[in-house]
C-alpha cells in the first residue's frame, strides 16, 4: 500500500469517528436543550462526514513504480 494511501485510510477512519461521536453529543446536547452546542456538534458532525466522504474517494493521483 502507497504511504499516502495509508495515511488517506488513517485519516478517514479518524473523521468517521469523530463523526460518530459529534453525533452522540449532539444527541446528548438536544435531549438537555443545550441548542448552541447542538448546532456547533452538528457542524462538526458535517465536517467530519465531508472528510471522512474523501478518503473514500478513489485516488487520481498515479504512483511512481
Amino acid at each position: 500500500m502507497d504511504i499516502s494511501v495509508e495515511k488517506a485510510h488513517r485519516r478517514g477512519d479518524a473523521a468517521t469517528y469523530v463523526e460518530q461521536v459529534a453525533s452522540e453529543l449532539r444527541d446528548l446536547a438536544v435531549r438537555n436543550d443545550l441548542d448552541f452546542l447542538a448546532y456547533m456538534l452538528d457542524m462538526t458532525r458535517q465536517a467530519a462526514a465531508m472528510e471522512s466522504a474523501k478518503s473514500r474517494r478513489p485516488s487520481t493521483v498515479a504512483t511512481a513504480k
